[in-house]
């Protein structure tokens, strides 16, 4: 028999709503948490007659809402679940022929708007919760638009707790807008007056204590992260339940339908309903005055480098903590304990950013090309970053899923596929190679969370099974648990999660039965399984195909960290049983450098540093070579060898930057050497040059002849130096031996023609001879005079001293007692005689009377 409804809120709405849905196409609907628009606006427009023959959609951002809803109202009707109420959901359906208010996930029902085919689909489309904007939200917003300008019969419903209506209601042509104010008694709020280092349980615990002490009846709300805070949270109630007679009832998605509907429903004695965010919006629990808020939540992100998307704990934005504390004031005043300070609340962001904003975006790529819709900024209702769109137009590109901004044959087999683009080529690549069983299993456990309770704990001697490799674990554990047909105890003995066994179970037998309607036969080059020698290595090329970008090298054999194709350094996780192949895949990883983790009061710890690959798949350079060798490229590198002292070629082959092999040979001279050589030359610069006295004499000269006699073939050389002397000849060598060995003064020479040596030796001489017959060495350093040094002897008779560089540079001479010291420096011969002469003389001819000192030494003898 139906039940009749209690009042609620969005009563008041249905009877405008349908009015405005019988003249308009769409409609949005705003109204808050609790009003009742997931359950009493899908049945007003059944009870109104819309669709015709066609069924109603309602679109639930969670499987327990969609469950849940349709349990509810097919109740209220007086039907039975799957009759004329029913439910879609992944892996999953309760529905029959004579349904025709159908709740579904939003991924279901994307999946329908891309079938195509004969049938229509729905004829209403109910988007509920939609200010959580799922990337799947906005995807069927963008085929629903489209799909209204094709079925004049179709009708849309948009329906959001918090989110503004105006951009929704402008993105659909200007639709109608509908809201209700609801109804909320006051609340009393309680945060934190300062930092709570106890663990989440104990917080959690003592906030019940004290809602439960307090006057009043009502049941009690607690909004934790997910399912293992949620387990922690009942054992540290446990005792305290018991005393206060009080029932501990867990609510998230792993749970099966009937336990999920006894925590909603009202019950005969005072509730503690402990809940992911499931409950903030999607689902209403009966009852409740009082909520206890962790101000967490498990929220999807994508990690840059893994792309893929996880469920990381996370601060909640400012509008979901209002939702959870609305969740208190439905049926009287109310009262709300958050766990973290105002001051915490308030510097929270105001709305969480849409998915599409923070995500990886393959899938959507994907789905939005098998629509034949353009990749298009304009399309959405907030448009992606480019660069977000870019990187994964390059992933599905490099899948071979997508060729020529079309969808290829490859793409269409995969996006039959309920998968991720990467899980669903890993799936066809399986069949193309005779593995279609393992490789849909291992797309299945990597769909899902993992299936181990406690990966690091040796729950079961998996040795004696042989894995190398951690895909093949889980396959062999999933095989352990089916042989034992999945049983309470098999999967307690195995340490098996039981909630994501069977969401693995369901997601195995959808993917085989989708890949049998989805197959159009092997692919082209697709060998024979017996072929590859072993399953091991066909599944390892199988998750190549669909993990291209994931190859990875050990730094060291037998050490767990590792070189990525990406460039990266990543550590191997502890427990993986890949403990040998030097080569391997990163199948799935664990960016800690992304994002702080999250402390159980919401304030950020230090952050993490490093990748982490949780599971990983064995390799051999073979297999890459033999099957994938397009993803190799061939790459030459010279390096300096530090023991042998010379440069050298390494040719490598790669697949990124992972190096496969590598072999060396010597380098030949050329310009390519030369800074390898220079730099390590540098570094043993007087080992290099040895004396280099006559080196710099030359070019001293060099730079005389450039200063003063422009014209003559030396101004290039200005400024050389012996570095860039060192640079020259390192064109021509490429080890430090071949430097050492030069005689650099004729290295020096080398850069001169015949005629600038000539030049060289006739304007800047080594040698003059004075008038006694003697001749001496002129001494050239750089940045100072050139200068001769003879005794004061060898230059009587003389009147001026002698010039070089055509008479235009005097050389500096050093006049000599007999004892070889300077009595005279001097450019002005000439002078010296006129000036210091005498006076010198006559200490000279006192300290040396045996030598002849003239009265005018410039007089000739």
């Amino acid at each position: 028999m139906p039940q009749p409804p209690s009042p609620l809120p969005i009563d008041e709405l249905l009877g405008p709503l349908v009015q405005e849905l019988s003249s308009h196409r769409a409609l949005v609907l705003e109204a808050p948490p609790g009003a009742g628009k997931t359950t009493r606006v899908p049945r007003a427009l059944l009870e109104a007659g819309f669709g015709g023959g066609r069924e109603i959609w309602v679109t639930e951002p969670r499987r327990v809402a969609a469950r849940l809803a349709a349990s509810y109202v097919a109740r209220e009707l007086g039907c039975e679940l799957g009759g004329r109420v029913g439910y879609s959901v992944r892996f999953e359906e309760r529905a029959s022929a004579e349904t025709r208010l159908r709740y579904v996930t939003e991924g279901v029902l994307l999946r329908r708007l891309l079938g195509g085919g004969s049938d229509p689909g729905p004829g209403v489309v109910v988007l509920d919760e939609f200010h959580e904007r799922h990337i799947a939200t906005d995807l069927n917003l963008i085929l629903l638009k489209r799909r209204l300008q094709q079925d004049t019969e179709l009708r849309l419903v948009v329906m959001s707790a918090t989110l503004d209506g105006e951009a929704v209601a402008r993105y659909l042509g200007g639709c109608p807008r509908l809201r209700s104010l609801g109804r909320a008694f006051p609340l009393t709020l309680h945060h934190d007056e300062g930092e709570d280092d106890r663990p989440l349980n104990l917080r959690v615990k003592s906030a019940v204590k004290q809602l439960v002490r307090e006057p009043g009846q009502g049941d009690v709300l607690v909004f934790l992260p997910g399912s293992s805070e949620i387990a922690s949270a009942v054992t540290s109630l446990s005792a305290f339940a018991d005393e206060h007679n009080l029932s501990l009832l867990p609510l998230h998605g792993e749970m099966p339908l009937d336990a999920q509907a006894r925590a909603i429903a009202p019950g005969d004695r005072r509730k503690v309903v402990l809940a992911t965010n499931v409950a903030e919006s999607s689902v209403t629990v009966e009852g409740v005055t009082a909520v206890v808020d962790s101000g967490l939540a498990r929220i999807a992100e994508h990690s840059p480098w893994t792309g893929r998307q996880s469920l990381e704990v996370r601060p909640i934005s400012q509008a979901s903590a209002i939702q959870r504390a609305g969740r208190a004031g439905r049926t009287q005043p109310g009262q709300v304990i958050r766990l973290y300070t105002e001051a915490n609340f308030r510097a929270r962001p105001s709305q969480e950013k849409p998915e599409v904003q923070r995500l990886d975006l393959a899938e959507s790529l994907l789905t939005l090309y098998g629509a034949g819709l353009p990749i298009d900024r304009e399309l959405w209702l907030d448009a992606p970053a480019d660069a977000v769109l870019e990187s994964a137009q390059k992933l599905l590109e490099r899948l071979g899923l997508v060729d020529a901004q079309r969808l290829s044959p490859l793409g269409r087999r995969a996006l039959a596929l309920p998968l991720h683009p990467r899980l669903a080529r890993v799936v066809l690549e399986g069949q193309s190679i005779g593995i279609t069983d393992s490789a849909s299993l291992a797309a299945a456990l990597l769909s899902e969370r993992d299936i181990r309770l406690n990966p690091r704990a040796a729950q079961h001697d998996l040795s004696l099974l042989g894995c190398n490799c951690d895909i093949d674990q889980l396959i062999e554990l999933y095989r352990l648990a089916e042989a034992d047909r999945f049983t309470a105890n098999a999967l307690r003995r195995l340490g098996l999660h039981h909630g994501r066994m069977a969401t693995v179970r369901h997601g195995y037998q959808q993917i085989r039965r989708d890949l049998r309607r989805a197959s159009a036969g092997p692919s082209a080059r697709a060998p024979e399984a017996s072929e590859h020698g072993n399953e091991q290595r066909a599944l390892s090329l199988a998750l190549l195909a669909g993990f291209p970008d994931r190859v990875a090298r050990r730094r060291q054999p037998g050490r767990r960290e590792l070189i990525l194709a990406s460039g990266h350094v990543a550590e191997l996780a502890e427990e993986s049983v890949v403990r040998s192949a030097n080569l391997l895949i990163a199948v799935d990883a664990e960016d800690r450098s992304h994002a702080p983790p999250v402390h159980a009061r919401g304030v950020k710890q230090a952050p993490r540093h490093g990748i982490r690959v949780r599971l990983a798949a064995p390799l051999e350079a073979e297999w890459l070579l033999d099957w994938a060798a397009e993803g190799i490229s061939e790459r030459e590198e010279l390096a300096w060898d530090e023991v042998k002292e010379r440069a050298f070629v390494s040719s490598q082959l790669c697949w990124g930057a992972v190096v496969l092999e590598q072999s060396q040979r010597p380098a030949v001279p050329g310009d390519a050497v030369v800074p390898l050589l220079e730099r390590a030359a540098l570094a043993q610069q007087a080992n290099i040059f040895g004396k280099a006295d006559a080196l710099d004499a030359l070019m001293a000269r060099s730079e005389l002849c450039a200063k003063y006699l422009p014209g003559g073939g030396f101004d290039e050389l200005r400024g050389l130096g012996s570095r860039g002397l060192l640079a020259r000849a390192c064109r021509h060598a490429t080890s430090l031996a071949e430097l050492r060995s030069l005689d650099w003064r004729e290295v020096f020479l080398a850069q001169l023609s015949m005629t600038e040596r000539g030049y060289l030796e006739r304007e800047t001489p080594e040698w003059v001879q004075l008038n006694a017959g003697r001749r001496v060495r002129v001494q050239y350093t750089e940045g100072q005079a050139p200068f001769i040094a003879s005794r004061l002897q060898d230059f009587f008779g003389m009147q001026q001293g002698p010039r070089i560089c055509s008479g235009r540079v005097p050389l500096t001479l050093h006049l000599l007692a007999p004892n070889q010291r300077a009595v005279q420096v001097t450019t002005d011969l000439t002078g010296f005689w006129e000036r210091h002469y005498a006076t010198i003389r006559r200490e000279l001819r006192r300290r040396y009377p045996r030598h002849a000192w003239p009265e005018d030494g410039a007089k000739p003898t």
